[in-house]
């Protein structure tokens, strides 16, 4: 069996060494501390969050031109940009955000709920108490300033270094980071769900962004690569949902022929807490198909053709529920 192998990923400047001596060296580098300075002005520029740290006047004015001139670009049917100056930032925010592998949890352009607003600002705050030893009285200007100082810093450091370890096996097929998540009860449903629907892909052989060929694309390995992403995303909610529910267990199979008898293991699902028998198998195989059709058919997103087909491919090619038992084997193995 191969040993693990970890990369470390630097969010900010989009390396990952293999090495640690290298990530190491790339974050002491002059390229690195620059990239990290104009990440820290885009996060003050446009987070509204760190509003408070500028005269709000003075925010306004230097967006104005910027927000202006895109507005002014025609975009290629004709039309011209009519987002609100106020939805426009939280656009530049996210955009940030996600260009630099900034973990700012729930800070959204599409949430706007109060409730969630909320649960974000304790969590940050929580976070502040726990890494730094201080509390924080938000409505205190000294207080505020002190702890959104500190998190521009921690959202960077923790952007600069994300170690992924991939295991052998399954873990050639998974992101050990969110299967990491889902053992720690880190990441909700509803969020894989959302990575489920942004990264459903329908692409064929070398249109597809996910297939990645090895040497001559002409190649007989390279031309029949399928596109997994949907079978991997539905694979991490099928493990995220049953993981406390449902196992795997080998029992002796023996086969009489003829007279000769032969013994073989079989790999069972079982309902923990249940004995492991055939009847048992089918039914846990039809709770998670049950699970997986529900899902499918509330996302209103996708047309009743795309369901057909991720339910055909869920069925037929097997891949899915092949790929997760080896998850819920290795949580077996690490009991």
């Amino acid at each position: 069996m191969e040993g693990n192998r970890t990369t470390y990923i630097c969010g900010i400047c989009r390396t990952s060494p293999d090495q640690l001596s290298h990530h190491t060296a790339h974050l002491n580098s002059k390229a690195h501390k620059d990239k990290k300075i104009i990440c820290e002005y885009e996060m003050r520029r446009y987070f509204e969050e760190f509003l408070f740290l500028v005269d709000k006047d003075y925010w306004n004015v230097y967006l104005q031109d910027e927000f202006l001139a895109e507005k002014m670009v025609e975009k290629e049917d004709g039309s011209v940009d009519i987002t609100p100056f106020e939805e426009w930032v939280k656009l530049q925010e996210y955009y940030v955000e996600k260009k630099y592998n900034l973990q700012n949890r729930f800070n959204h352009p599409n949430k706007k709920d109060i409730a969630d607003m909320s649960l974000w600002l304790n969590w940050w705050l929580n976070k502040y108490t726990e890494k730094t030893l201080k509390c924080c009285n938000y409505e205190d200007k000294i207080d505020r300033i002190l702890f959104l100082d500190w998190k521009i810093k921690y959202l960077i450091k923790e952007a600069e270094t994300i170690q992924k370890t991939v295991r052998s096996s399954s873990s050639k097929y998974f992101d050990s980071e969110i299967i990491r998540k889902i053992d720690n009860d880190e990441i909700s449903e509803s969020e894989l769900i959302d990575k489920f629907r942004n990264e459903i892909c329908f692409s064929e052989e070398e249109s597809c962004p996910h297939i990645v060929t090895n040497g001559n694309p002409n190649t007989t390995l390279n031309r029949h690569k399928k596109c997994n992403v949907n079978n991997i995303n539905l694979s991490y909610l099928i493990y995220s949902k049953f993981k406390n529910k449902f196992s795997l267990k080998d029992v002796e199979v023996e086969t009489i022929i003829l007279g000769k008898s032969t013994k073989n293991k079989k790999t069972l699902w079982i309902i923990k807490g249940k004995g492991a028998t055939d009847d048992g198998h089918r039914e846990v195989f039809g709770i998670i198909k049950k699970y997986v059709f529900d899902l499918l058919s509330n996302i209103s997103s996708l047309e009743e053709k795309q369901i057909k087909k991720i339910r055909k491919d869920f069925i037929q090619s097997g891949a899915c529920l092949y790929r997760v038992k080896d998850l819920f084997a290795e949580s077996e193995g690490s009991d």
